[in-house]
């Protein structure tokens, strides 16, 4: 800086506005956050006298919107998909030859249930999901 009576001449460096506006826009504009999720995998097979089931919330109520999805077996494929109604029921056709099921429940601000089916029309029970609350 050099000093002229009482005008002083200041050097700035070459982007020093262009950093502080790039710090001004970083600290402005908001962020979204989104919760973590963990898959969430029920363990043994479930029985189920079709394929369809009601999916809640912790709460007890019905999840409407929820993405279903059919994967292969090794959780990599999606087979075919549908969602959940109104009243947090969803239904799929079952396969001939197909033994076991493989579902993915997926919901944001929720997290993803897995649960692999058996229909069996004679021992199965009515399918019930709950879904968990993502943190």
């Amino acid at each position: 800086m050099r000093c002229y009576g009482n005008i002083h001449e200041h050097k700035t460096k070459p982007g020093i506005g262009l950093r502080w506006w790039a710090g001004v826009f970083l600290v402005l504009v908001p962020v979204p956050l989104h919760a973590q999720s963990v898959i969430v995998e029920i363990g043994p097979v479930q029985v189920a006298r079709a394929l369809a089931a009601v999916v809640k919330d912790p709460a007890g109520d019905p999840l409407p919107n929820v993405e279903v999805e059919e994967f292969t077996s090794d959780w990599k494929q999606a087979l075919r998909s549908a969602k959940t109604d109104a009243n947090g029921t969803f239904s799929l056709t079952t396969v001939k030859g197909r033994d076991v099921y493989y579902l993915q429940l997926s919901l944001d601000g929720m997290d993803p249930l897995r649960v692999r089916v058996k229909v069996d029309h004679w021992r199965g029970k009515k399918l019930k999901l709950m879904m968990r609350v993502a943190t």
